[in-house]
């Protein structure tokens, strides 16, 4: 039974990550951050979306519990 609690916690876990990049502006966002600090406003300009889109797209990877906070 423990093997089955591991397994449900791990796909928990994979649900959540893949929520997190399902958007194609989101991995841009994310792209964009791996390759150098940025602001919101920053973001938005390079990705071509409104500093609200942009905001709101980030919100959903702080959710992820391997995002840095």
């Amino acid at each position: 039974m423990a093997g089955t609690s591991l397994k449900k916690a791990v796909y928990e876990q994979l649900g959540r990550i893949g929520k997190a990049v399902s958007s194609p502006p989101r991995l841009e966002l994310l792209d964009l951050l791996c390759q150098a600090p940025r602001t919101v406003e920053a973001l938005a300009q390079e990705a071509g979306l409104s500093v609200a889109n942009a905001s709101q797209h980030l919100r959903r990877p702080c959710r992820c519990p391997y995002s840095a906070q």
